[in-house]
């Protein structure tokens, strides 16, 4: 009973990891099937460089560790945006126009002479805008704007922000650096080891078939019952399972690598994909 119930849970399993592949890549089994099935087992044996050249090129083409330093660059850069809109500002101010005249001419008493006179301005709009354009009557104006903050407090607020926004990006950035080392470290030596530890998976394996071979010997010839007969036959599915194991721990291992050396991804740079 419970190992069909084991059974089903591992079932279980399978069914969350096809249904996790399917939703990844896009595309449910083919031909009505509840789930991927593998068609070979992982492979035993991988080709890796050397644990410090591997942690340089994770440190190098991590696109995680990337995007860390990339928020610690854009927090930066607020800080300093703060600490300008902190200061008082001083704006140079200019202008360059033109003016245009038109209406009707008037006679007017001139007020310095005295003597009658007359505005000899005769034009409509059109005039206008052609004096304008043409600036026949050229404007222009020029300044300085100053303006200062009442007391610097809410630049300086702002300012002390975006400092403590910078200190949780840069200590975000040195964590992520720090955990993408010993995650690496801890793949390389997890493959390193991955022989020795499959061998001896396989030497249980080996063991448990011949425990098997003299139970059923044994049991023929009366000297042992059906139950030790069983426990034996759980040992060496015991011992298959850990062999199995062995072997998705190592073929991880080396896909966790490929991820956090960005293996097969397109560079990042000016050149590369960003």
């Amino acid at each position: 009973t419970q190992q069909e119930q084991a059974l089903l849970d591992i079932e279980e399993t399978l069914d969350q990891v096809s249904d996790q592949i399917a939703t990844l890549v896009g595309k449910r089994p083919e031909g009505g099937a509840p789930r991927f099935k593998p068609t070979d087992e992982p492979p035993r044996e991988f080709a890796v460089e050397p644990e410090d050249a591997l942690v340089a090129k994770s440190l190098r083409e991590s696109r995680e560790l990337r995007g860390a330093e990339r928020d610690l660059e854009a927090a930066r850069a607020r800080k300093t945006s703060a600490w300008w809109n902190m200061l008082p500002t001083l704006d140079v101010r200019g202008s360059l126009g033109g003016k245009g005249l038109s209406g009707t001419g008037r006679d007017f008493i001139n007020p310095f002479t005295g003597q009658p006179d007359r505005i000899n301005l005769d034009g409509g709009f059109d005039d206008t805008w052609t004096q304008v354009r043409k600036r026949d009557f050229p404007t222009w104006s020029a300044g300085l704007s100053l303006s200062i903050p009442i007391g610097f407090r809410a630049g300086a607020g702002d300012h002390q922000r975006s400092r403590a926004e910078m200190e949780q990006a840069e200590q975000r950035m040195i964590a992520t650096r720090r955990s993408l080392e010993e995650r690496v470290r801890a793949a390389y030596r997890e493959l390193e080891r991955a022989s020795k530890r499959m061998d001896a998976a396989q030497g249980g394996v080996n063991a448990s078939l011949e425990q098997v071979r003299i139970g059923v010997i044994e049991y023929r010839n009366g000297r042992t019952t059906a139950f030790e007969l069983t426990r034996v036959a759980a040992d060496l599915a015991t011992a298959q399972q850990r062999f199995s194991q062995a072997l998705v721990r190592t073929a991880k291992a080396y896909a966790d690598l490929k991820r956090l050396t960005s293996e097969g991804l397109p560079p990042t740079g000016k050149n590369g994909g960003d």
